[in-house]
């Protein structure tokens, strides 16, 4: 018993102190709390950068994707259109061919 009396007298003695000390060690901490947010903050910016880069490239290769798809589907028409001029070229001439018999005939 007589030990903790002893500890609490000191306590009371120095109580201006072990506040003092209380509060730096809270300043402390504080200190440390806000430091690790701004590194947080800085990683968090760079993963930010680093996603937004990401975005970038997929933004372009759809693009690129999309100019591929384009042009394949105007070549793809294009040739169609081919076809069926040749179709029509030849049925034309077959009239043709159909109605000089018939006229000379």
């Amino acid at each position: 018993m007589d030990v903790v009396e002893k500890v609490l007298s000191l306590l009371r003695a120095n109580l201006d102190l072990l506040s003092l000390l209380a509060v730096l060690l809270g300043l402390v901490l504080l200190g440390r709390v806000l430091w690790l947010s701004a590194s947080v903050r800085r990683q968090m910016r760079s993963e930010l950068g680093d996603q937004r880069a990401v975005l970038r490239e997929v933004r372009e290769d759809i693009a690129d994707d999309i100019a591929r798809s384009r042009q394949q589907l105007q070549e793809s028409f294009s040739a169609g259109l081919m076809r069926l001029q040749d179709v029509l070229d030849q049925r034309m001439n077959g009239l043709q061919r159909q109605m000089f018999q018939d006229s000379s005939a």
